[in-house]
């Protein structure tokens, strides 16, 4: 709900416009009365206001200078004015400062009702903004144009981050002001002027199928560190991959200690098993899932390099394809202590009838690049060794599949960028990233520019 501040030096003035107006019906809350343009002022500067109704003859200065002064905390407070006199100087100086509406005394609430309409659709974001462009100024992490872009929003600095890992839109338990940005499938990141109520939350996705986890920020956050904190964020919502629970409020405590010594230890077999073992048996995670991700793409190339000879296509780079792999973390540690105890033969694949395979292994990429898949999944479909299907296709295209993979999906990113109007998530999606900012680095690398610059140089 929108925050309103009466300043009038009747208070029974005050009284009558509270009573006169459904606030409620208009999704406004009356946080602040004064009788004193001073308080008022004041006040401003230390809470967050949206819409200011003012009477111009205020002391201990008018309502007009004190709206003036207001503009420069935030210049995208609304301003309602009202006079008991229809002068025209005090109009045209109201017109001058932006206000919202003028009105006269005796006051018409009908005509309040309307010109609070006028101040709620110059609050409401416009639906014409290019939210994705802002998310490419986080980034690129250009502090100027974030902060710009937030104050524009009604969002001050400082405010809480929320990630959401799930299909469930959250804004119907949000009830302060909030801005809402997706991120991938089924990947959402929101941004809330003031505090929201956990429990609320805890009590209405506890059960929700729909949701897998959320992170909130513990502490009010600012402009510039707004990158940083989506980073820790973003790894703190994926602790479901750890454990049962789905709201993450604070980070959990990472031995440093432990996980070291499952580096150090990678040479070593039969202690490596051990620790690995040992990460399931504690109560909490001793990694986050970005340790997790990394450690696991550091055993496969350890133990398999003989075969794949550290190909790409033994990596896993990002969460969701880490999760949709292997769905908890224990499932994901017993395949790596599988892989270290497996004995593999280190002779070269024998490739028989590889043309074929391999115009089968190509025929299915190129029709299905667009959705999620690893070699594994096409070695399911096509009855095929992985193995065999990654050194089947580096031998015959000299690079490796998930290059290639990634090289398809930016073509159709480009395409769908010139001759569509897609939001620039949608083309994300529809080209088969799954994360937002994955895809921002991966078309930059190719391109040398963002997306959305890509899009206006090429139309």
């Amino acid at each position: 709900m929108y925050k309103v501040m009466i300043i009038d030096d009747e208070p029974m003035i005050i009284q009558s416009i509270r009573s006169g107006i459904d606030w409620e019906k208009l999704m406004l809350e009356v946080v602040y009365t004064a009788t004193d343009s001073r308080d008022a002022l004041n006040y401003a500067k230390e809470n967050p206001i949206d819409i200011v109704i003012s009477d111009i003859s205020m002391p201990p200065f008018n309502g007009l200078t004190m709206c003036s002064e207001i503009t420069k905390i935030d210049p995208s407070i609304q301003f309602i004015i009202i006079s008991g006199y229809a002068d025209f100087a005090y109009a045209k100086k109201a017109i001058q400062i932006g206000v919202a509406g003028y009105c006269l005394k005796p006051i018409d609430y009908a005509e309040m009702r309307s010109v609070l309409n006028i101040a709620i659709n110059k609050i409401e974001p416009s639906n014409d903004f290019i939210e994705y462009d802002f998310m490419e100024y986080v980034y690129e992490n250009n502090i100027d144009e974030i902060k710009k872009f937030l104050i524009q929003n009604k969002i001050r600095d400082k405010f809480y981050i929320i990630m959401v890992i799930g299909k469930e839109n959250l804004s119907k338990y949000i009830t302060v002001h909030h801005l809402v940005f997706n991120l991938g499938i089924n990947k959402y990141l929101y941004i809330v002027n003031d505090d929201i109520s956990y429990s609320l939350l805890d009590k209405e996705i506890k059960n929700s199928p729909l949701i897998d986890g959320i992170a909130i920020t513990s502490d009010k956050i600012s402009y510039d560190n707004l990158l940083k904190n989506i980073d820790d964020i973003m790894v703190k919502s994926y602790g479901f991959f750890f454990c049962k629970e789905k709201i993450f409020k604070e980070e959990y405590t990472i031995q440093d200690d432990y996980y070291l010594e499952i580096y150090n230890n990678i040479e070593k077999p039969s202690i490596l098993k051990n620790s690995l073992k040992n990460l399931c048996n504690s109560n909490c995670p001793q990694m986050n899932i970005k340790q997790a991700m990394k450690l696991h793409n550091i055993i496969l190339n350890k133990y398999k390099k003989q075969i794949y000879e550290e190909d790409d296509d033994l990596n896993i780079y990002s969460f969701d394809e880490l999760i949709r792999h292997y769905k908890r973390f224990d499932y994901m540690i017993d395949s790596l202590i599988e892989v270290i105890e497996s004995t593999y033969d280190n002779k070269e694949i024998v490739f028989e009838s590889y043309n074929k395979n391999f115009l089968k292994v190509i025929k299915y990429i190129n029709t299905n690049y667009t959705k999620n898949m690893s070699i594994k999944d096409i070695a399911e479909e096509l009855f095929l060794n992985p193995n065999y299907i990654s050194q089947l296709f580096k031998k015959e295209t000299g690079t490796t599949y998930v290059k290639y993979l990634t090289k398809l999906r930016i073509e159709k990113a480009k395409e769908l960028l010139k001759d569509t109007d897609m939001s620039i998530n949608d083309v994300c999606i529809n080209s088969g990233f799954n994360d937002y900012f994955y895809f921002i680095k991966k078309f930059k690398k190719y391109t040398d520019m963002a997306p959305s610059y890509y899009r206006k140089n090429n139309i």
